[in-house]
């Protein structure tokens, strides 16, 4: 089974820390995403998603971002339900991010900078390669053609 979410956007506000009964970190914050299309006006809608992010994810969340703050990030989707005020069963829907990462900037651009230097980017798996090793291309310093015959491809 494959629960992989992968979005990129913009914090609506500033996201809170809590902690649990357990002490667990957690928090809870949503981002505007545009999407890929422009409606008939010429504009690019957005979709606002509800995101929670646990331990070090977020903490990493809490201590460098902030609204506006662009944010990528990789998790799942999970739904939950819960009883409300009136006794009435509310189901929730949210992502739950697993790694989290600053975007990559277009130089025409001049988004909001973090609160404080940008750390290597945040994720609960200890032993996982961080999000800057996953976006590096082993080929964009080498200027020589590979030559390969059609002969050579598996297909």
């Amino acid at each position: 089974m494959i629960n992989n979410v992968t979005l990129e956007g913009r914090l609506t506000k500033h996201p809170q820390l809590n902690t649990t009964g357990s002490g667990k970190s957690v928090v809870q914050f949503t981002i505007a995403v545009e999407r890929s299309y422009k409606n008939p006006n010429g504009d690019r809608d957005a979709d606002f998603i509800n995101i929670v992010a646990w331990g070090k994810t977020a903490e990493f969340v809490n201590n460098f971002f902030n609204k506006g703050n662009g944010i990528n990030l990789l998790g799942s989707i999970q739904t939950r339900t819960y009883d409300n005020q009136n006794g009435e069963k509310v189901w929730v829907t949210e992502v739950v991010a697993r790694e989290v990462g600053f975007p990559i900037q277009n130089k025409d651009k001049n988004p909001e900078e973090p609160k404080a230097k940008q750390p290597t980017p945040s994720s609960d798996k200890t032993n996982a390669p961080s999000q800057e090793h996953k976006m590096d291309d082993p080929f964009a310093s080498n200027s020589n053609a590979i030559d390969i015959s059609d002969n050579d491809l598996p297909f």
